[in-house]
């Protein structure tokens, strides 16, 4: 892999980020329902995706991110580095790991010979997409999402409002790991950090 490559198949990772991120919430509209004596709205994020074009979605970034690794073996192979040390990373670096091996798991199914690079045997349910609301950097940010009497969102302050492709990873136990939104970020940054100490990143 030539960094031109390299550079090539980050974009690619970071166009999966995007695709599992909303930055115009109101892209999903709230369902209204009225006559002359009442009016309710019912809120949900989905924005009209199905659950297989969530998971499609899901599943883009995952297996984006987990190919990286058969990819940076090879470069090291061919510019003399071991290239045991990228299973070295990845099974001390547990997002890394659950990452790769969700991904592993939705190619050869579940349940896996073994527990994976995490020890977990990670599954993916319940995916969703949810409202994340963050707030800014600075001392007193806040963020607030309002509904207008026309049922039209509002966001406030100086925080931010996304809609995100997540959902729950549960171990081999059924017990939660975590979140998928929170667990792929910690492994993209974990992957970048990786490929600054081989120099690949500035």
């Amino acid at each position: 892999m030539t960094n031109d490559e390299l550079q090539v198949r980050l974009q690619r990772i970071y166009a999966a980020v995007d695709a599992v991120i909303e930055t115009n919430i109101r892209k999903a509209k709230p369902v209204v329902r009225s006559d002359e004596n009442i009016s309710i709205f019912f809120q949900d994020f989905r924005g009209g995706l199905s659950d297989a074009e969530m998971e499609n979605m899901a599943y883009s970034f995952i297996h984006n991110l987990a190919n990286l690794r058969d990819h940076i073996r090879n470069w090291m192979k061919k510019n003399g580095r071991n290239p045991n040390q990228i299973d070295t990373f990845i099974s001390t670096t547990l997002p890394v790991a659950i990452i790769q091996d969700l991904s592993n798991n939705d190619k050869h199914g579940y349940p896996p010979r073994n527990l994976g690079f995490s020890g977990k045997s990670p599954k993916l349910v319940n995916v969703n997409r949810i409202m994340q609301l963050n707030t800014g950097t600075e001392p007193g940010s806040s963020v607030l999402v309002t509904f207008t009497p026309s049922c039209k969102q509002r966001v406030s302050g100086s925080g931010s409002a996304t809609l995100v492709i997540t959902g729950d990873i549960l171990d081999i136990r059924g017990n939660v790991i975590g979140n998928l939104h929170i667990i792929q970020n910690d492994a993209l940054n974990a992957w970048e950090g990786f490929l600054r100490s081989l120099g690949l990143l500035k």
